[in-house]
C-alpha cells in the first residue's frame, strides 16, 4: 500500500498520517479517565439515593 496518498479513510494529524482506527482508539483514551469518573460518582450517588429510602 503507498503511504504517499491519503485515502478516504485516512486524514492528516500533527504532519502523520492517521487512520480513523488510530483516531477512535486516541478518543477512546482520552476520555477514559473522565467515563470511569463518571462510574464511580453514578455509584456512589446510587448508594446514597438506596440508602436513604428513595424509590429508584
Amino acid at each position: 500500500m503507498n503511504r504517499e496518498i491519503l485515502t478516504e479513510t485516512e486524514t492528516k494529524l500533527n504532519g502523520e498520517n492517521i487512520d480513523k482506527r488510530s483516531e477512535i482508539i486516541q478518543g477512546i483514551r482520552a476520555s477514559l479517565a473522565a467515563g470511569l469518573g463518571m462510574i464511580s460518582l453514578g455509584v456512589a450517588f446510587g448508594v446514597l439515593v438506596v440508602q436513604s429510602g428513595l424509590p429508584w
